[in-house]
């Protein structure tokens, strides 16, 4: 996607892959020095399982962010649950999955997912699974909530329909599935293979994935790409002129606006 429409949040959900090991994230700067956050937690429990922090240089800077450290082994994990990245400046988040050795399952391969910024959530989108021999196809969704009304939360989670169905009567817990700390709730919803429209009240965002042997697929279900307005700088630097004493002057140029 064109870095005018990056946005400063975005919001994952580990990929239905047993036994949930974790996932792979690189995190790309658009901009020099830019502070990134990335808090991941239990999916069940929404206890806090690690933080991290750091700082991007250069425009083009990326960090990858994973546990393998050598052969995968039977302890070794990486983000898995619900996570929420966040910067001070524009980024890209790529949400990728591991090969067949990384769990030891023949169905699974890698794939990598442009993940959608919170900014660019969406309130209809039509998405479609490939045809052929993929059977097991997955949508996770996050959608933005209300934390402060929860009568108006409810309705908004429930507005949200795949297919023409409430998401919340196949997933319950959707209306509980709250990203800590965020207006961000998520669901796990299994497809079958074709087309699927979503629609809702509330902004929301996703990707659609799916397994079979050795092969996989991964891609997100909200495309639109608006030119964020923090990306772009428009406006020229403000200056004021101050005479000191004859030919003398003192200018004064910032970008800052009060």
């Amino acid at each position: 996607p064109p870095v005018s429409s990056w946005g400063k949040t975005y919001a994952t959900i580990q990929l239905q892959r047993p036994p949930f090991k974790g996932d792979l994230f690189r995190i790309v700067a658009a901009e020099n020095m830019t502070k990134y956050e990335v808090r991941w937690y239990d999916e069940n429990t929404m206890q806090l399982i690690e933080r991290r922090t750091g700082t991007l240089k250069r425009s083009g800077d990326f960090v990858e962010i994973s546990e393998v450290m050598g052969a995968p082994g039977p302890n070794v994990q990486s983000i898995r649950g619900a996570s929420i990245f966040s910067a001070d400046k524009p980024i890209l988040v790529l949400h990728y999955s591991y090969s067949a050795a990384w769990d030891g399952n023949n169905n699974y391969d890698p794939f990598m997912i442009v993940t959608t910024a919170v900014e660019q959530f969406t309130n209809l989108t039509i998405f479609q699974t490939p045809s052929g021999q993929f059977n097991d196809n997955w949508f996770n969704i996050i959608a933005i909530g209300d934390t402060l009304d929860p009568i108006r939360h409810e309705q908004l989670i429930e507005s949200i329909k795949l297919d023409g169905k409430p998401i919340y009567q196949t997933v319950p817990q959707f209306k509980m599935n709250r990203i800590p700390d965020t207006e961000l709730y998520f669901a796990r919803v299994r497809v079958g293979p074709g087309a699927h429209y979503v629609t809702g009240e509330t902004p929301f965002g996703g990707y659609v994935y799916g397994f079979t042997s050795v092969d996989s697929y991964g891609w997100p279900v909200v495309l639109i790409r608006n030119e964020l307005p923090f990306i772009i700088d428009t406006l020229p630097p403000e200056y004021s002129i101050k005479e000191i004493k004859t030919g003398v002057y003192e200018i004064l140029c910032t970008e800052l606006r009060y």
